[in-house]
Order: structure tokens, then sequence, then C-alpha cells
């Protein structure tokens, strides 16, 4: 349990308020609309998650605990100006109540030297409706960014980036005080294994990782990723000081505006938005389906490899081409791949929103094969050398052929960039100025792409370095060369996480 100083729970306004109207918000089974009597603060409308324990008639006239200098908040279209206390088990919820009628707006103050006077029968309980169940905890350490054991109580681990059609590995080491590339290695998937991201079959994604731990020069734990198209990413405001436990639960409550599946279905966590990773009052959170995220670990169980920790890809590539300085603008990530691309706002590395469109390299590589009549390896040498610059004749009828995947891919750039870009508060402050375009994935190296981006933009675009926070060029070369370490981006990151 986490102390809080009795200065903090000063701060906390809590009133008696009488209930005075009450009903359910349209297309939700969760939400009740009711209408307040707190006195000489007035008549409040205030959103409560008890519909489905408690019947709006049942309410009206009863008098319960309720916060009162919480920021409004709207849901579902409704402003709610406070919040309810109430208890809750197993069974349900629980209202609390004074044990006389008290005057509408009533202070609950606190008795004793400096303690807080709530009872046990005052507290927020645990339960089913606030916190996450005894498997969605177990899951939820697996994806814990907030609070990692410290790394001497680790096991060496590989980053394991799982894509619909291959799975790539990397493991660093540290050798005389610097890291060092340790193994590394992609192995093909079967078709149907994994399908945009979902696992269909896990005894055959199970075999092939059983492959890949082969490769792994005795490491048996990971860590890996899960894609972002599955996941529902967001930034939310905290006060300073929330436990880690009070921010679960804020996020639960998020969940009926945010995210289309309950809680119970899902595993999230959460990363503070900054630089240094204190506490900034805003955290970005990250949501995925519970059996998305189940199908995972069951294939790295069955094949004999300890799972560390699950993150989406956009964080994974963000701890390998993100500074983590201070000074560090809003980046769009974009994550050009061979049959779609990832899309991810950055705000000190960390993702507050993720998107997929399905613009690809593939596309480019199959219109040079079909019209140009050039192997697969030739076509790779014409988009890494000439790619968006012509010379002869031969060179200009491929230029046709791969402008089309460009331009669709800057089209989708420029939207994602001036939405973000162009946003502001109600203060006309712009929210997410957006500093720079950062271009990884195997097909980034299109030759002149990020020239060409960043014309279209008109603001900086660049391939991102995903060995910046590996090594030093100076004192040592990777094994990868600099094209093919794109594709490594996400595994990678997810290595550095293991030291």
């Amino acid at each position: 349990m986490d102390e809080i100083h009795y200065d903090d729970f000063a701060k906390v306004e809590i009133r008696i308020g009488t209930i005075l109207t009450a009903e359910r918000i349209p297309d939700t089974d969760k939400l009740l609309k009711c209408s307040v009597d707190l006195g000489e603060l007035g008549v409040r409308t205030i959103v409560s998650g008890i519909a489905q324990w408690k019947k709006p008639e049942d309410l009206v006239g009863r008098q319960c605990p309720y916060i009162v200098n919480l920021a409004s908040r709207t849901l579902r279209g409704v402003e709610s100006k406070g919040m309810l206390l109430a208890a809750s088990d197993g069974d349900g919820v629980a209202l609390l109540h004074p044990e006389r009628a008290l005057p509408p707006g009533t202070s609950l103050r606190s008795r004793g030297s400096g303690k807080a006077w709530y009872t046990g029968a005052m507290q927020l309980a645990r339960s089913r409706s606030f916190w996450v169940s005894e498997w969605t905890q177990r899951i939820s350490r697996s994806l814990s960014v907030a609070f990692p054991p410290p790394s001497v109580l680790l096991p060496r681990a590989a980053g394991i980036d799982i894509s619909d059609s291959s799975i790539k590995w990397l493991a660093l080491e540290h050798v005389k005080g610097a890291k060092k590339v340790a193994t590394y290695g992609e192995h093909a998937l079967e078709e149907g294994v994994v399908v945009s991201g979902m696992v269909q079959d896990v005894e055959r994604l199970a075999e092939a990782l059983k492959e890949v731990k082969k490769e792994l020069g005795g490491i048996t734990s990971a860590h890996a990723a899960l894609p972002e198209e599955l996941a529902y990413v967001f930034a939310m405001n905290v006060p300073t000081g929330t436990s880690r436990e009070q921010i679960l639960r804020m996020i639960e409550f998020e969940f009926e505006d945010r995210v289309p599946i309950p809680p119970s279905a899902a595993v999230y966590d959460y990363r503070n938005l900054s630089w240094d990773d204190s506490p900034s009052g805003e955290i970005g959170v990250v949501v995925f389906p519970r059996e998305v995220a189940q199908a995972y670990v069951d294939a790295f169980t069955e094949a004999g490899i300890t799972l560390l920790s699950l993150e989406i890809e956009a964080r994974s590539i963000a701890r390998a081409v993100s500074s983590w300085g201070p000074r560090e603008p809003i980046t769009l990530l974009v994550d050009f791949g061979r049959a779609r691309t990832g899309f991810a706002v950055l705000k000190h590395g960390v993702p507050i929103f993720t998107s997929t469109v399905g613009v690809g390299g593939d596309t480019m590589t199959e219109a040079l094969t079909k019209n140009l009549s050039l192997s697969k390896e030739e076509v790779e040498t014409f988009k890494n050398d000439y790619g968006l610059f012509s010379q002869g004749v031969k060179e200009k009828k491929a230029l046709e052929l791969v402008s089309g995947t460009a331009s669709a891919l800057a089209d989708e750039i420029a939207r994602h960039y001036h939405y973000w870009d162009t946003r502001r508060n109600e203060r006309g402050e712009r929210v997410t100025p957006v500093g720079k375009v950062l271009l990884v994935g195997g097909s980034a190296n299109l030759k002149g792409l990020p020239d060409y981006i960043a014309a279209r933009i008109q603001a900086p675009a660049e391939r991102g370095d995903v060995w910046r926070n590996v090594v030093s060029y100076d004192t040592y070369i990777p094994p990868i060369d600099r094209r093919r370490s794109l594709q490594y981006a996400t595994a990678i990151g997810l290595a550095l996480r293991g030291l």
C-alpha cells in the first residue's frame, strides 16, 4: 500500500450529496447519470459506473459521499462534475450512506491527529469492478513498463519480433563495458500462422519459436512485441503523485469512452510521458485484447522460452531510435514494412497514438518484378540504388511503378502529420507540435524517400538510427549493415529492454 501525507488527503473535497434524479445513459450498460444536490455547491450532474448493480429508481432520495473537486470530464457526451465513492466486492457495488440524514453539501472531515477517518467500510475495496483479475494481473505484469525488476535480477533475454511472414531475433551482451550483438537472425513463418498480427495457429508458431531458440546461444528468455494494429493507444492526464494501483483503476474508467472491450477482456499498462520517466501528470496507455496477448504467451510457453514482457512494436522501435533527451521533439514514427505501414506519435519516446495502413513495399517489388522482369535481388538493388531518382529509360519506367506506392505513403504521412501537428487546446495552443518524421522498416531504404517525404510535409524527415542507443560506430561496427538493420528496429529495441 502506498502511503500519502495528510496534506495530500486534505486536497480531496468530499461532500454528502442527495440524489434527485437518476437515469441510464443510452447505448451503455454501465453508466448512470444522476442529478445530485450538493447544497451550497448547487445541483450537479455526476456520472457513475454502477448501472450493472443499481436501478435508477432505487437511488432517488439517497445520500452518498462524492468527491467534488475533481476536474470535470465528459462520458458518452455527458459532462460529469464529481465522483461517487462506493465500495465493491465480488458480489457487486455497495453504496455508502451517513447513519442519519445530513444537509446536502455537508463536508466529510478528518478526526484525530492527522489521520484519515476512513474505516474499512469506506475504503475502495479490491474487486472485479475496479481491479484487474488475477489472470489479467499476471499478463499485465508482462506488459508492465512502469516498475520493471532490476536488470541484475533478470536472465539474459533476446528481443523477438514476430510478423505475419517471419520471426526476427536479436540479443545483446556486455563485452568490456560495451554493448555488442551476441546473436541475430530471421526465421520464415509459414503462411497463415500469424495473420494481421493475430496468432492463428499457436502450435505452428511454437514450433517456429523452437527453431529460433536453437539459434539463441543458450538464451531461454525473451521480450516480445505485439502488433499495434490490434492495440488501443491513448494519452490521459492523472494527478501527479497518483499511485500505480489508482492509475490502473482510472484507466479502467476510461474504457467506456476509448476502448470497445471491457477491462475483463483486456490487458493494459502505462508509462509516464516525461523524458526521464518521472511522474508528469500525463501518461501513455496501451490496451490489448486479452485473447491476443494470451495466444503469444501460449506459443512462447510451448516453445520453452520464458516470456519476460510484451509491448507494442512502436514502443520497442522508440527505445532503439529515440534520443531520450529532454529536448527531443514529438516525433511521427513511420514503420514502412513489406505489407503495411505502422504509424506512431511519440512523446518522449512513448507512443500516444498508433495506426496501421495497408501500404507496403511489396507492392513496389511485385510491380517491378512483373513489369521489368527483374529478379528479387535486382529489384532490391534498384530500390536502394536508384529509387525515386531516374537516369535511363528503364529507370524512368521503374520510377513510374515505384512512385505510386511512394505517393500513397506520402499521402498517409501527410495526413497523420498535419492532424497531430495542428491540434490545439481550448486556449489555442498547439498540443502536439510534430518536430520530425522518423522512417524505419525494410522498405524505408528506398533511395530518396526521406527527401520526398520532407518536401511533401515541409518538415524534417530522416531514417532512424536503430543503433544509436546500442553502440558507438567509433568503437564497434554491428554485424548487420545499415540498410538491413532498419528491418531489425523492433528486435533491437526489445533487446535493449533486457539490459
